[in-house]
């Protein structure tokens, strides 16, 4: 799969924004970023911050960046980022240059088995050996490579380029195929969990909202919008992305107030938007001490309950719920 054709069919799919980690082995991935007119890309000496910009830049835009680094020790620094991304269904896609079959088993420089080297924190895992695919072949692969990343759980995907010296530095590729923005398939809402949830909050006396981690500005913009409707009060972790609201529960003094003895201000029924909390008194408080409905909507496919406590969880794309 010549690199370019690579390169091609991921701003063909919308994916532009590419952080690159120089090296010698990814020279041919490196130039055809360079080379491609609709590219943006920068340069990250350290690939394990390279990683968490990434991460950063998916969290920010909800589309992934495009890691490239060489061979060798340099793709383990990624790690650690491709595990956070796929714990918090980040799209991410690690491009690694890799040394041909040949430099394998017999101590060849920045040479390692980079096979499968993310394990299962990957979507997928697409190896293109030296003359593994064509050029008529290459768009297809890419193809599914890319939906892997975007549905039906978001994450980061692994391709492992394995290149041969002398590098073949081709003319930049046209694209062949209309463009095709990368979209995530819809998640399919439980609507008979919606229909519980809706009975069960309807009958709360004294209801309270959740916003975890969300991961998009309409998830954002719903669970306000819904705090707005119901009149109830809004505790938005660090990672919500909700720090404006009038009804959010300002600091973990006031939480704990709130929360500290049985009172006519404890809530309950708890609706809990998004992912995982990163305040442990609000954690520990639906662990331990809370007796009410505990209905977990995290926003994709997953029936995410770290509490183990959860009365409902709901499948589905927030703004849908």
């Amino acid at each position: 799969m010549g690199c370019e054709i690579i390169i091609n069919e991921l701003v063909r799919r919308g994916i532009n924004y590419f952080i690159i980690s120089p090296g010698s082995r990814s020279t041919p991935l490196t130039l055809a970023v360079a080379r491609h007119p609709e590219t943006t890309h920068v340069i990250a000496y350290d690939e394990r911050g390279a990683a968490y910009h990434a991460i950063g830049y998916a969290r920010a835009t909800t589309k992934p960046a495009v890691l490239i680094c060489t061979s060798g020790t340099a793709a383990a620094n990624y790690l650690p980022a491709i595990a956070e991304a796929s714990n918090d269904a980040i799209p991410l896609i690690a491009i690694t240059a890799d040394r041909p079959p040949e430099l394998h088993d017999m101590g060849s420089n920045q040479t390692m088995n980079q096979q499968n080297l993310y394990g299962s924190f990957v979507r997928t895992f697409t190896n293109v050996e030296p003359e593994d695919l064509d050029a008529t072949e290459a768009p297809e692969t890419m193809g599914a490579a890319i939906d892997s990343c975007l549905s039906p759980l978001p994450g980061p995907i692994h391709i492992n380029c394995m290149l041969r010296e002398p590098f073949q530095i081709n003319p930049p590729c046209a694209a062949q195929l209309p463009k095709q923005p990368a979209q995530p398939a819809p998640i399919p809402l439980d609507k008979q969990a919606l229909s519980q949830l809706l009975e069960i909050a309807s009958s709360a006396k004294r209801g309270m909202l959740i916003a975890g981690h969300l991961t998009s500005p309409e998830a954002r913009i719903a669970v306000c919008a819904l705090a707005d409707a119901l009149g109830w009060p809004l505790w938005a972790d660090i990672r919500s992305g909700l720090h404006h609201k009038e009804r959010f529960i300002q600091d973990t003094c006031a939480l704990t107030q709130l929360i500290a003895q049985p009172s006519d201000s404890t809530p309950d029924v708890i609706i809990h938007f998004g992912g995982s909390l990163v305040s442990k008194t609000l954690l520990d408080y639906v662990q331990n001490q809370f007796t009410g409905a505990y209905i977990r909507a995290a926003g994709d496919i997953r029936n995410l309950d770290p509490t183990g406590h959860a009365t409902l969880s709901v499948n589905g794309r927030i703004p849908a719920i």
